[in-house]
């Protein structure tokens, strides 16, 4: 089935995205009025402008523009609104007045919260994992995710030691115990590194990055300093196959907002999102023009003039 559709479609009757180009928005039954107070009636269109010229109304619109996107992609199957479900056990027993809380967040109830926050969250965590599949090739391209074990050592002569051991076969935590420094960041745990590491020095970086197997770099790299206080490296590449490394790759990109925000940009250029409504665009276009993907120079422009202020 083919479930790519003009993202419109799919929002047939949500606040917020409109259904022609560079226009105001409105609602159904938009005159109906929702308070009288004093000489001033205030209808529903009244309210729905005040929201939508909002920053949490602008704001939101991604929001809603996700929800019919996790209904296609993930649905709403029964090991997710078990998840969901569970969830809302964890916050309700954990707080007396949790019902209280989540109604002065605008939600009538349990029920209101578990539809409308609860279930949406497990979704996109779902959402999350099945990213990690579908963008696999940009993933690569971008951040070349490698499993290595890193030992930081203090001097060359201990890093000479720890990589004959390493080549040796010897386990790596038990190599670091004995020759990473004091204090080291990397006491040869295996992890993910990225090419966007700014930590590592270049050297060591580029060498994991451009191995093409795995295996004990046969080298030692210093932080490229010229001060006494070196500090010296030794690498082993456990993995450089992205399907084995997924969930060490899950787990490092869960809390990494521009992954996250690289997430939901793909699946909006897959369900071609537009912006009709010119308050929006405008919003988008100055606050996050990125989410305007029908017009990728925006954000090209926009990253162009940060780095330029640099």
């Amino acid at each position: 089935m083919n479930m790519k559709k003009p993202l419109t479609a799919l929002l047939a009757g949500l606040m917020l995205v409109g259904c022609s180009g560079s226009a105001q928005t409105s609602v159904t039954d938009g005159n109906e009025t929702l308070m009288t107070i004093g000489n001033k009636t205030y209808t529903v269109n009244d309210e729905y402008r005040c929201l939508k010229n909002s920053t949490a109304g602008a704001s939101g619109t991604i929001f809603l523009a996700s929800q019919p996107i996790y209904d296609a992609e993930v649905g709403r199957t029964d090991e997710i609104l078990k998840e969901a479900e569970r969830r809302l056990e964890d916050y309700s027993s954990s707080s007396e007045d949790f019902e209280e809380q989540i109604k002065s967040l605008g939600f009538a109830d349990k029920q209101d919260y578990l539809e409308r926050a609860l279930i949406p969250s497990v979704q996109s965590s779902f959402l999350f994992e099945r990213y990690l599949t579908d963008a696999k090739d940009s993933i690569i391209e971008k951040y070349d995710p490698v499993l290595v074990s890193i030992i930081e050592t203090d001097s060359e002569d201990n890093a000479n030691k720890a990589l004959q051991a390493l080549k040796d076969g010897q386990d790596a935590g038990k190599v670091s115990a004995q020759y990473a420094s004091e204090g080291a960041t990397y006491k040869g745990t295996e992890q993910i590194v990225l090419a966007t590491d700014t930590t590592l020095p270049t050297t060591l970086l580029n060498s994991i990055l451009d191995a093409g197997k795995e295996g004990v770099l046969d080298q030692v790299f210093t932080n490229d300093t010229s001060t006494d206080d070196k500090t010296y490296y030794v690498a082993n590449v456990v993995s450089i196959d992205y399907d084995k490394n997924l969930s060490k790759i899950k787990t490092l990109f869960q809390a990494n907002q521009v992954v996250q925000t690289e997430m939901q940009i793909f699946y909006f250029k897959k369900y071609d999102l537009e912006i009709h409504d010119q308050a929006i665009y405008d919003y988008y276009k100055g606050m996050n023009p990125e989410y305007i993907i029908d017009q990728p120079e925006l954000y090209e422009k926009a990253v162009a003039n940060a780095n330029s202020e640099m």
